[in-house]
């Protein structure tokens, strides 16, 4: 499954190869795929330019002109192509936008689980934003938020933590930290501490660093990307995930008093 790093590299480089460019003609091969019907898909989108390209949660949203949106979610298996339309066919492509200047979006899905949606009204686009917790990846998202938010609710910490409603970004690649063997561990106070509802501000901290804090360096272009400052970056994150692996070490299993 695409997590959200992926999701953010899509975006980043479908800004860079896709916008500015106008959609000429949308193919399809199977209907359910384009939504809420293949038919005013083709007319809302059909003529329109590509303004912007950006992403919330797993969201991919394409912003057009005339007040139009293109929103894709990859589900399971699918993947966002940019080609030239000369180019040899991909597997599994089930809709193509072709775009001017001879381009084209492939989305290829073998499993057929993702969909493309037009959203004509800012309203709708923000009603479907809302469904989403505060991202991960926003330097407005502070740990006050998050630990404000987190000790409202009694939920278990696994299902609460990958509930996307709750926090938007915290990915299967993140959450495996909550499964055996690495929850004996990093985790066993914390488990502890929430299954009794006693919340302690240093077991918090440490996870806002390793489930926001890690992915925000994880994804910064100067840790991916060779530069002076590289280095830092990756001192940084490697700096908070050991600080995480301290948790167990450093927190007794005693119920607080």
């Amino acid at each position: 499954m695409p997590e959200l790093p992926e999701v953010e590299t899509v975006v980043r480089q479908l800004r860079k190869t896709v916008v500015g460019f106008n959609i000429v003609k949308i193919w399809h091969d199977v209907p359910k795929l384009l939504l809420p019907t293949p038919s005013f898909f083709e007319e809302s989108v059909q003529g329109k330019t590509i303004r912007d390209v950006q992403r919330r949660a797993k969201l991919i949203v394409f912003t057009l002109s005339g007040e139009c949106f293109v929103i894709v979610h990859l589900k399971l298996t699918g993947r966002l192509l940019v080609r030239r339309q000369a180019d040899a066919s991909d597997d599994y492509v089930h809709v193509v936008l072709q775009l001017d200047r001879g381009k084209e979006i492939r989305f290829a899905d073998i499993r057929k689980f993702g969909w493309l949606k037009v959203v004509t009204e800012k309203t709708e686009l923000q009603k479907i934003f809302d469904e989403y917790g505060p991202e991960i990846f926003s330097p407005r998202f502070s740990f006050e938020q998050f630990y404000g938010r987190i000790k409202k609710t009694s939920r278990p910490i696994k299902p609460l933590l990958m509930d996307q409603a709750f926090l938007a970004g915290i990915f299967l690649g993140l959450g495996v930290l909550l499964k055996p063997p690495f929850i004996l561990f990093i985790w066993p106070a914390a488990v502890y501490l929430f299954g009794k509802s006693w919340l302690k501000a240093r077991i918090i901290l440490r996870m806002f660093s390793s489930f926001v804090c890690a992915p925000r360096y994880l994804m910064r272009p100067s840790f991916v990307t060779p530069s002076t400052r590289n280095a830092t970056s990756r001192e940084k994150f490697f700096s908070i995930v050991s600080r995480v692996h301290d948790v167990s070490s450093q927190t007794s299993w005693r119920r607080a008093a």
